[in-house]
């Protein structure tokens, strides 16, 4: 969308409209950018476009791709890139670019922040309703997952390096794979 069909846009709609507008001219940039990485990226491992380079990689077409912009999945035109082996096979060469684009981090960690913020795992569909993976069960898996892995960095420290006034640990077996830890301190600074 150009600049003047944006601001004629933004004139014609309400606030909340227009903030509506805003977001969805945003998207459209961030997908041109990541697009535009990927043919930079493509152009770095090939060359320029029609110049061969005589190199062991080459432009191998493009095919349909998945990146997750502001944790909503966006369909898009991924360019492939393929590698020619000594044997005389090829295999496919990963774009850094498309892996970091449609990677679920940051996703995640918006949905851990809500967690712990105090959205209950059946709401977070209601967060994010557009987002991938944000059904109860996976949300369940996601807080489990982080919760293990606080449990093993909590255990491989050591406690001993504060001079703690109150220490409470309490653990909690809410099912067969659930366990709920509190922790309570206090400490000098």
């Amino acid at each position: 969308m150009e600049d003047r069909n944006l601001f004629q846009s933004l004139g014609q709609v309400s606030g909340g409209e227009a903030a509506q507008v805003f977001r969805e001219h945003l998207r459209g940039f961030v997908l041109k950018m990541i697009c535009d990485v990927m043919a930079s990226e493509v152009e770095h491992l090939c060359g320029p476009k029609h110049q061969p380079t005589g190199s062991e990689l080459y432009r191998a077409g493009s095919s349909s791709g998945r990146v997750l912009v502001d944790g909503q999945r966006e369909e898009v035109v991924r360019p492939r890139v393929r590698q020619q082996q000594a044997d005389g096979s090829t295999s496919e060469v990963a774009l850094t670019s498309y892996e970091s684009a449609s990677s679920p981090e940051e996703l995640q960690a918006s949905i851990l922040s809500a967690l712990m913020a105090g959205v209950s795992t059946r709401e977070i569909s209601d967060v994010k309703p557009h987002s991938p993976g944000v059904g109860r069960s996976n949300v369940s898996r996601l807080w489990q997952s982080a919760g293990q892995k606080f449990v093993e960095q909590l255990r491989s420290q050591s406690l001993s390096e504060q001079d703690w006034t109150v220490l409470m640990l309490d653990g909690i077996r809410l099912s067969k794979d659930e366990l709920a830890i509190v922790a309570i301190g206090h400490f000098y600074c």
